[in-house]
């Protein structure tokens, strides 16, 4: 692997931590761009010709997961401040708990596919039950 690869991957990287919330990235960024820095010279180090093509699948998976959830967060944070907070975890959990249960039995079903067939559908239904929690809230606040 030449430094420019390395230098193209830890750009692009730091560009997929934009998908994070500002104040996650603020906390965790300098953290995560490192700990994504030492995984890249360890590969570099084991020479091995997939190694670049493994690190980048795990890692654009967990930045799909993980920014969902930490957008997910943020957004649950800043609801709770300006809204009854029994009202808005009643309402919030009830969507969460559905569109999560579906989340996890896509995923669960996909896993007979492979680990790759599994990653992607766990990181598209979490997108998608994200977008459905936020559709039924968006309805719950109407009917309020």
């Amino acid at each position: 692997m030449t430094d420019r690869v390395t230098w193209l991957s830890e750009e692009i990287y730091k560009k997929c931590l934009r998908f994070f919330p500002e104040m996650h990235r603020r906390k965790y960024g300098a953290l995560m761009a490192q700990f994504f820095h030492d995984r890249l010279r360890e590969v570099r180090a084991q020479n091995y010709p997939l190694g670049l093509v493994s690190l980048w699948m795990h890692t654009l998976t967990d930045v799909a997961i993980n920014s969902v959830r930490e957008q997910i967060y943020e957004w649950r944070q800043n609801r709770m401040e300006t809204k009854s907070k029994f009202e808005f975890l009643v309402r919030y959990h009830v969507a969460e708990l559905v569109c999560g249960g579906l989340a996890v039995t896509i995923s669960f079903l996909s896993f007979r596919y492979g680990m790759a067939a599994l990653m992607i559908t766990t990181a598209l239904s979490t997108v998608i039950a994200t977008i459905v929690a936020t559709l039924l809230d968006k309805r719950w606040r109407r009917m309020a």
